[in-house]
């Protein structure tokens, strides 16, 4: 099994020693353990479906785009050509 990969490496120099010295992550993706919401009287998973606010009516991937809700009935859609040039505000 190999070791955890490195996170960074460098050399650690006070005065006239120099000593190597390497980061590993604390955890590896093999460690982690991921939870399922299941339904308390079947024992099934929970499955999330996208549905229109709406309607109710489930709607494909290929319905859905990027947009922005301007107000209660105008919204601004983003195209997938005109992502690439918009950046997010958050910093």
């Amino acid at each position: 099994m190999d070791g955890p990969a490195r996170q960074l490496e460098r050399l650690f120099a006070p005065s006239l020693v120099t000593c190597p010295v390497a980061l590993y992550p604390a955890t590896s993706d093999s460690e982690k353990i991921s939870f399922n919401q299941i339904n308390r009287n079947t024992g099934h998973r929970i499955k999330y479906m996208k549905v229109d606010a709406d309607t109710g009516d489930e709607v494909s991937n290929e319905d859905i785009m990027k947009g922005y809700k301007v107000d209660r009935r105008a919204a601004l859609h983003f195209f997938q050509h005109a992502q690439a040039g918009v950046q997010s505000s958050r910093g």
